[in-house]
């Protein structure tokens, strides 16, 4: 990369990447070849802005590099463009235009890579988590199956990704009540993880928190509070630390712990999730208020 772009004086707006972009095209002897940089440029901008949660100068980059790819008539960074555009509408909870970019973006992909590759894949995903956003569960269930097929046929598919697709599913299936099939998307989450000589210890987490949830509605509460222990102690094991995730298996802990009479220990590890929730969360956060409504209510119960 340039000069101008080195990190510790990158560009915060649309106008200064344009006016640097600039800058370079007019030093250039043959501006007409500079034109598949100044797409790089632009989408490098445009991904950067976003990861700087400037989303309307994002998008401002990203359509000027898709004016040069479609220009050009290059469908892969047309489709990336497109995906990137779907991810800002997105962020900006305007999930119908998100899922509209999406599906051209799609067409593209499949055009220029085939339907079984690991683009389209990704964009059955990302179409599936829109769906859920918008509350369209069996449209997100069906776009989830359909990004699981599409692993299945790419060889070099990472089983971690499997696995958290699997979970990611069966959380769909929970959210519907289908619990039986939450259980068996769930093991085979589980099953993939287990196998694998390097373990991803958060999927895993996620899995067995997952689990503990579904089968604590299901009233399989011995099954149920196992899982929760393996969820907690393996979510402590984390070299990254996952503090949120730490405390929303307390919790469920909690949940099943009082649903089973252990009211005592339940205010015990309520008390471990919002001591963890009350240092990386606001103090008027809706769930931190709902945990010390809870709290309240198991105490006048005792």
């Amino acid at each position: 990369m340039d000069d101008n772009f080195s990190a510790a004086n990158l560009p915060q707006t649309y106008e200064q990447w344009i006016k640097i972009i600039e800058q370079i095209e007019a030093s250039e002897q043959n501006p007409q070849s500079f034109e598949q940089e100044k797409l790089k440029l632009l989408m490098y901008a445009g991904n950067y802005l976003m990861s700087k949660n400037n989303l309307e100068d994002s998008k401002k980059a990203f359509n000027q590099a898709l004016s040069i790819a479609q220009k050009n008539k290059d469908l892969k960074n047309i489709a990336e463009i497109l995906s990137a555009l779907a991810q800002i509408y997105y962020f900006e909870n305007d999930a119908e235009n998100a899922e509209q970019f999406l599906l051209q973006a799609l067409d593209l992909y499949i055009k220029e890579f085939g339907q079984n590759s690991k683009q389209v894949a990704d964009t059955y995903n990302n179409l599936a988590i829109i769906a859920e956003k918008q509350n369209q569960l069996q449209k997100a269930i069906d776009y989830m199956l359909t990004h699981i097929e599409k692993l299945k046929q790419i060889p070099d598919t990472d089983p971690n990704y499997l696995a958290t697709s699997f979970n990611n599913l069966a959380g769909i299936y929970l959210s519907i009540g289908e619990l039986q099939k939450a259980l068996e998307y769930l093991r085979k989450a589980q099953i993939i993880i287990e196998n694998l000589p390097e373990k991803n210890l958060k999927v895993l987490a996620d899995i067995f928190n997952n689990q503990a949830v579904t089968n604590a509605q299901l009233k399989h509460y011995d099954l149920a509070l196992k899982f929760h222990k393996k969820a907690i102690e393996t979510y402590q094991q984390l070299e990254n630390k996952d503090d949120y995730s730490l405390s929303t298996a307390y919790s469920n802990y909690a949940n099943t712990l009082y649903e089973t009479g252990k009211t005592i220990e339940a205010i015990k590890y309520l008390d471990k999730s919002l001591e963890i929730l009350t240092k990386i969360l606001p103090g008027n956060n809706p769930q931190l208020k709902h945990l010390q409504e809870t709290k309240e209510k198991w105490l006048k119960s005792l």
